[in-house]
């Protein structure tokens, strides 16, 4: 018998063993399990949505960036993949601003990576063996209570489990289909997570080191495979690179101190064994001892292979994820989600086991405990203790989200604005929060921390062109404090200097305006939290008067480009050369090319004036404006003028006070007291 009538055998035999398992369920009536299995996973679902929909008023941080990237649709985004951020736009279409599909998805992921574990161990476990080898997942941190926020991570788990379940039936069945889900799965892994790489690492590892393994070799199969993974993530890879592979930069970010290091690798390894270790605990009554004795039969040899495959797809990432955070600093995510599907299988493959009706019990039972204590503390964590406690400001899922929206859409529509808000910027939590809640059909695109890079589709241009609002607040909170990098100071962002110098146009008088007094949003229920004040800019469209301010009279510090504007600090006041005034006085409008009318108006001296503001600094400097030219010279409304940075002129004898205009009837005094 030559090499080829071998394959041809061996290809044969495996076939027949399979249908040999088949046929022995079917005789036996089917699998016993598979109706109780299926209603653990839908009970799982609906269960943890709830719990998340009901504990989690606001939407997570993680969850809300993937809701507003995905209204600029691109191959890539600042710190990910697109696979996620298009699911969540598609989900966005039919459900904004309801949260909870998101949670609903994100449960989903997880039921798919049960049924995986679930649906490899059957076909060398007791039943009900491998029904416990899933559910004991319910004592993995990372498939109960950390699954409450919708993340890249949750669907590069769901692809991680669906490609490793694939691959193993490639190499036992050699069928080409299931080599094309597994390059399917693969690619949309990568466009999910980057993570996916070290998956990718591990089975080719395990294609060359196992004897069995490197047959598959000897076919075209895994050229199949691998073409087809590329195919689907080329146009990302293209993307990135030109865009300088900001995505890979900011996706692996490393921490350069040594001793950071060291930090990092103890913070993955203790998560890691706060995730295994209850695992390995559940399964304590159907686990006699490990061994590793040798296969002594053909049914022993697939046995061997299959635990020896998961052992590597399973423990080999993990190793090279803590090799990332050892030498490099490399923060790679939430990543447990995607490491320990098969946890739960491997150590059952892998022990002498005792299984009878009271240890299959004990195991779920005692599953199922540990999934409503997890249960009870999302409760505590998320109800309890943030209302208890009174912390510095609100986290993510207890910020005031749809109050903050429901203001900002107020101040918008008191401009008298025909076109609705386009663009509302601002620190992540504050943009973002406010693109999602502001409506279900018309949502403002969120520009992050005034960053193009970060923001697909938004500049200070469009900015400028359509109009928008700008938020920030005078003290950071926590999770603006975690957005601060060396890249992006959120505090010089919002400067009134800085902010003059981006968006204040010549052509376009009294464009750029601050609201005196800031938005007061009360948060939590405890009264002792001071409510969190939010300072907000109005940034006119281009060419739209903005001579009615209704229903209410909203008083404004009104920012024009000739305007002196000294340095400030984050969340004070204007210094010199901002005027209050009401919109009414401003009435250049668009296409009448007129300069605005000078009103009158009373001028104080100089003991006045100093008593409204903060002491003007010892050396003060006066703004640097640098305004991009988007637009051609034309006075139409089609074709908006072009910005020109030129100073308007000065004659010595002029004399420059700043000055402040009487209120509008209906306007009250604005009270700059600190």
């Amino acid at each position: 018998m030559n090499w080829n009538q071998e394959q041809q055998a061996d290809r044969i035999t495996k076939a027949a063993h399979a249908l040999e398992k088949q046929t022995r369920f079917e005789q036996a009536g089917g699998d016993p399990t598979i109706n109780f299995f299926g209603a653990f996973l839908v009970g799982h679902v609906l269960i943890w949505t709830f719990l998340a929909a009901m504990t989690q008023p606001n939407l997570p941080s993680e969850t809300l960036s993937l809701l507003t990237a995905g209204q600029s649709p691109a191959w890539g985004y600042f710190d990910q993949p697109p696979l996620a951020v298009w699911l969540m736009s598609f989900i966005s279409a039919i459900f904004a601003p309801a949260a909870w599909p998101a949670y609903f998805l994100a449960q989903v992921c997880i039921a798919t990576c049960m049924w995986a574990a679930w649906k490899i161990g059957k076909d060398f476990l007791q039943p009900w063996t491998a029904i416990c080898g899933a559910v004991v997942l319910e004592g993995c941190y990372f498939f109960t209570i950390g699954s409450t926020a919708f993340t890249s991570a949750h669907l590069a788990g769901c692809f991680w489990a669906l490609a490793i379940l694939a691959l193993y039936h490639g190499f036992q069945l050699e069928q080409r289909r299931y080599w094309v889900i597994v390059g399917v799965c693969l690619g949309l892994g990568m466009l999910s997570h980057y993570s996916t790489a070290l998956l990718f690492v591990s089975m080719l590892a395990f294609s060359f080191l196992n004897r069995q393994a490197r047959s598959c070799w000897d076919t075209s199969w895994p050229f199949l495979a691998g073409s087809i993974a590329a195919a689907i993530m080329l146009p990302h890879f293209w993307w990135a690179w030109s865009h300088d592979f900001t995505t890979f930069s900011t996706s692996m970010q490393g921490i350069w101190s040594v001793s950071s290091h060291g930090e990092e690798s103890l913070k993955f390894v203790v998560s890691q064994l706060f995730a295994v270790v209850p695992v390995l605990l559940l399964l304590i009554p159907i686990i006699s001892y490990f061994r590793l004795d040798e296969p002594t039969t053909s049914e022993d040899e697939e046995k061997d292979f299959v635990r020896q495959y998961l052992v590597v797809v399973t423990a080999l990432p993990a190793a090279l994820m803590l090799a990332f955070a050892l030498l490099g600093g490399v923060h790679l995510g939430s990543t447990g989600l995607t490491l320990w599907t098969f946890v739960g299988v491997v150590l059952l493959l892998w022990s002498d086991l005792d299984e009878n009706r009271i240890a299959w019990r004990k195991v779920i039972l005692h599953s199922g405990a540990i999934g409503g204590a997890f249960a009870a503390l999302l409760v505590v964590m998320n109800f309890m203790i943030p209302y208890a406690m009174n912390p510095k400001g609100p986290d993510d899922i207890h910020f005031p989200g749809k109050e903050l929206a429901h203001e900002v859409q107020r101040i918008w529509k008191a401009q008298g604005h025909e076109q609705e808000l386009a663009i509302v910027a601002g620190p992540n939590q504050l943009a973002q929060n406010t693109s999602w809640y502001y409506g279900k059909w018309s949502r403002p695109m969120a520009y992050n921390n005034l960053d193009k890079d970060q923001s697909v589709g938004v500049t200070d241009e469009k900015l400028r062109e359509k109009g928008g609002i700008i938020l920030w607040t005078e003290e950071l909170t926590p999770e603006q404090e975690n957005e601060l990098t060396a890249e992006t100071e959120l505090v010089g962002l919002y400067s009134f200097e800085n902010l003059a110098g981006r968006f204040s146009l010549e052509e376009q008088p009294g464009n750029l305006q601050i609201l005196a007094e800031p938005i007061a949003l009360k948060w939590g229920k405890s009264t002792k939290n001071e409510p969190l004040l939010v300072r907000v800019a109005i940034i006119h469209p281009w060419g739209t008067t903005h001579s009615e301010i209704i229903p209410e009279q909203l008083p404004v510090i009104e920012v024009n480009p000739e305007d002196e504007i000294l340095p400030l600090q984050f969340g004070q006041p204007a210094q010199t050369g901002i005027s209050l005034r009401s919109d009414t006085q401003n009435t250049n409008t668009y296409g009448q090319n007129q300069p605005p009318q000078q009103s009158q108006q009373p001028i104080l001296n100089a003991a006045q004036f100093e008593s409204l503001i903060l002491p003007k600094p010892a050396t003060p400097a006066p703004a640097t404006r640098n305004v991009s030219q988007p637009f051609p010279i034309q006075r139409t409304v089609s074709s908006p003028p072009t910005l020109q940075s030129q100073p308007a002129p000065f004659e010595e004898e002029d004399e420059v006070v700043p000055s402040f205009l009487a209120p509008a009837a209906g306007v009250q005094p604005v009270n700059f007291s600190r």
